[in-house]
């Protein structure tokens, strides 16, 4: 019913519970995947005697999510600091991903989620091509600088924004408000203009 996973402890903890009528897509099953792990105690306990020493097979179960969660969490701050070193820093790694996240199209934003989730050397090659591309997308030009003394009401703040300007504008944007950016009244704005670009 379960193929062997590697670790000794859950294969037999799998197949004790796999004897019992647990498949993997029982709601039980599915729930202990995700850590929660109340309701297969619950449904062993039903079984009383039919499921001898369901604590014991239990406890090997959590043991080894807690393994894989520590170890998926200690690869995943790995892939982080190597991409903050691919790009220059925690800032400007997230100020590239407010730019994308605003420029990718769906299909675009899976790729690069799967990117990430893989790690190594794909997650810190796509991290410094998306810098590259934020970086010449959001070149600073002198008709586009905005000065500290700019009028309140500038004639073309709403105007609608093609994927290049609204890359410049929420990158100065992130510049002035870091990360409370994405919840500023001006970011609204900023999407607004880059909707009405597209039509949305």
């Amino acid at each position: 019913m379960y193929e062997k996973t590697g670790d000794a402890g859950l294969d037999v903890a799998l197949q004790y519970v796999g004897a019992r009528g647990f498949g993997p897509d029982h709601p039980a099953i599915v729930a202990a995947t995700k850590g929660d792990f109340a309701v297969l105690e619950a449904e062993l306990t039903k079984l009383g005697d039919k499921a001898p020493g369901a604590k014991a097979y239990i406890d090997l179960a959590k043991e080894s999510y807690g393994r894989r969660k520590a170890s998926n969490e200690a690869a995943a701050a790995k892939t982080t600091k190597a991409v903050h070193d691919a790009v220059g820093g925690a800032e400007k790694w997230a100020a590239i991903q407010a730019w994308a996240q605003a420029n990718a199209d769906p299909d675009e934003k899976k790729q690069l989620n799967a990117a990430f989730a893989a790690g190594g050397l794909v997650a810190t090659a796509t991290a410094t091509q998306l810098a590259q591309m934020h970086a010449k997308a959001t070149a600073t030009k002198p008709q586009g600088v905005v000065k500290a003394d700019a009028p309140a009401h500038d004639p073309s703040a709403n105007s609608a924004l093609d994927g290049k300007a609204f890359g410049r504008e929420s990158a100065a944007l992130y510049a002035k408000l870091g990360n409370k950016m994405e919840g500023s009244k001006e970011y609204a704005a900023l999407v607004a203009r880059r909707r009405a670009y597209r039509g949305a």
